[in-house]
């Protein structure tokens, strides 16, 4: 079961240290430029994609991955996250045990040690229970979304004409349209001391 994790960054002329950083592989990096900087070209390696956009939003990142994703599972990453070594088995693992999911959340861990939010129970999730989801947490089966026709609102996001919410509209729209979303509160990666570029 492939898993591949979109991440959504600003501004970086060299992906490299920043995939490493996040001890991330099979990833799809959408970079959006505000400035005027070299970007490197990526040499040919199967388990990676750079997307470079001159426009901007959170958003529309997220869904210019979404696009580019060749996996079954995808991952939603912003640049400031370490990602546990076996996370992949982690994420497998939880697909495996709730084969009906269609998006699964996962636990990140905030800075010094503390939550990003409350360990959500194990199992399903009604609606109100994913207003505590942050996007990082987010993992779904790229073709329910695609069969289910949902994107981020690009509305919503950092850069973007309301600046947060995007990711609980993304949530009630999978369940209103009959999606299935399951925790499994596991770790699975950690948020930087650094601030994300977004």
């Amino acid at each position: 079961m492939k898993v591949q994790t979109l991440i959504s960054t600003m501004n970086q002329a060299d992906i490299y240290p920043l995939v490493s950083k996040m001890n991330v592989s099979n990833a799809i990096i959408v970079n959006q430029l505000t400035q005027d900087i070299p970007v490197g070209q990526l040499p040919a390696k199967n388990d990676l994609v750079h997307v470079v956009m001159n426009e901007t939003g959170l958003s529309k990142s997220r869904n210019e991955a979404m696009s580019h994703s060749t996996a079954k599972i995808c991952l939603i990453a912003d640049d400031d996250m370490e990602y546990v070594a076996d996370y992949s088995d982690i994420v497998t693992g939880a697909y495996e045990k709730y084969q009906a999911a269609d998006l699964i959340i996962f636990y990140v861990e905030g800075e010094s040690n503390g939550p990003v939010r409350n360990k959500l129970k194990l199992g399903r999730l009604r609606l109100f229970e994913t207003m505590k989801v942050t996007s990082v947490q987010i993992s779904f089966k790229k073709e329910s979304i695609l069969r289910a026709g949902i994107k981020f609102d690009e509305r919503y996001g950092a850069n973007a004409r309301y600046s947060m919410g995007e990711e609980n509209i993304f949530l009630a729209k999978c369940i209103r349209s009959g999606l299935r979303v399951y925790s499994y509160p596991e770790k699975i990666a950690q948020l930087s001391p650094s601030k994300s570029t977004w």
